[in-house]
């Protein structure tokens, strides 16, 4: 896309008065969008701390009230920021197909700073083209896309989609449930699996049915079971260079699964099963963001950098996908605030605090709990009952479920 030249950059109330420089590292770090009508791009309450210019088109504006305000490249409005003040009071959607500029405050503060320097002699763009302005810029892009709905999103497996229409239809059965789980015959291995399991087969007696596996476990238990077993198919990459990464992403999301489930379990709070989800959801942002960059192998050759951008955005990604897969939220929640280890959920024990107390249990000996806060501090290991799962228990009660771990582990792989 060609540059913003100077004389359209100069209606603009926010740099009216600019250099040349300056007009160039607008250019240089800020990111130009082509937003299709109809679409998202900023929500109302919104914290996103970008600046959207309005270039060409027209948006609409929403407050909470439902009042509504078109707004147009042309008019006296479209020199400032559009819905400038945050948290958002507007939600932003384009009206018609629309060109925009989106700057983060951080580019426009070096723009600012920029002119006084410059007077001195002592700084030019290119000298703000530092590693660590590269790699916000990186960030901010894909928050670009991702709040102006380009960034692509993985869809929810069929057979996932399928069972949950047919488990939220009044018209449907037992029947038409099971007739769907059965076009897949390995997630039916697996739930026949899992209902043979000491988990569910308190009688001792083996199944071999997935309306057995059904009545067994049950309707809404067994919904969760499919979604579980269904992910797998998403954690894979036409990048040869990322299936590994898919690969170590998508262990350690069964990992956390298995240990969420077995802390539940143990804990007598909240259901096994959801719980299971949850930890394999939590890091699903991962998934998008690795396919996303799989044709920039500059973005993700450098190993550390690639560890940092999935920490710093997997969790955002992962909550626009989970809500766009109309996930309640305490598993949108769960994702959200994955890599937030001093997140409050409130009083109530529930899956966020379950994920995250999965999490530092699978970091053990990896060498990435180092840089975790010891368990007692976090707020969400301190709602865990007493005498269920203290520093000193944890380890112990997890060696004791390490075969039910394994177990859950070896269903999905």
């Amino acid at each position: 896309m060609l540059p913003v030249s100077n004389e359209h950059l100069k209606r603009f109330n926010l740099f009216s008065n600019f250099t040349d420089q300056q007009y160039a590292h607008i250019n240089k770090y800020g990111k130009q969008v082509v937003v299709p009508a109809g679409k998202v791009i900023l929500k109302l309450d919104s914290k996103l701390d970008n600046i959207f210019l309005l270039l060409e088109g027209e948006l609409k504006l929403t407050a909470e009230d439902d009042k509504k305000v078109i707004i147009s490249d042309d008019c006296r409005s479209a020199n400032n920021p559009i819905a400038g003040i945050r948290p958002s009071r507007y939600k932003v959607i384009s009206h018609t197909e629309s060109r925009l500029l989106l700057l983060s405050k951080k580019i426009l503060d070096q723009a600012i700073a920029l002119e006084e320097e410059i007077e001195h002699g002592v700084i030019s763009v290119e000298s703000l083209d530092n590693h660590d302005a590269g790699y916000d810029l990186i960030l901010f892009n894909i928050l670009s896309l991702l709040h102006t709905e380009q960034l692509i999103l993985p869809s929810l497996p069929d057979i996932a989609l399928k069972v949950r229409h047919a488990v939220e239809n009044e018209d449907s059965n037992v029947h038409d449930i099971i007739k769907i789980i059965n076009m897949d015959q390995s997630i039916v291995t697996k739930i026949i699996k899992t209902a043979n399991s000491a988990m569910y087969n308190t009688s001792g007696k083996n199944i071999e049915s997935t309306k057995a596996a059904f009545l067994r476990i049950g309707t809404k238990k067994l919904l969760n079971l499919v979604l579980s077993y269904s992910l797998k198919e998403l954690f894979k990459s036409d990048s040869s260079a990322l299936k590994s990464k898919m690969k170590e992403v998508w262990q350690h999301s069964v990992k956390v699964a298995a240990i969420s489930s077995i802390i539940s379990r143990v804990s007598s709070r909240l259901d096994p099963e959801k719980a299971l989800l949850a930890g394999l959801l939590h890091n699903i942002g991962a998934v998008a963001l690795l396919n996303n960059l799989q044709h920039e192998p500059s973005l993700y050759e450098d190993e550390n950098q690639l560890k940092n951008m999935l920490f710093d955005l997997q969790s955002e990604i992962g909550e626009s996908i989970l809500s766009q897969w109309k996930f309640p939220d305490e598993l949108i929640n769960a994702a959200k605030y994955s890599n937030n280890w001093y997140h409050s959920s409130g009083e109530d024990f529930d899956y966020s605090d379950i994920v995250n107390i999965a999490q530092a249990h699978a970091f053990i000996g990896t060498g990435t709990h180092i840089k975790l806060p010891a368990m007692e501090e976090m707020p969400a290991f301190k709602k865990l009952p007493d005498g269920v799962l203290t520093p000193k228990l944890s380890l112990q009660i997890l060696k004791k479920s390490e075969s039910d771990i394994n177990q859950i582990i070896s269903l999905f792989n």
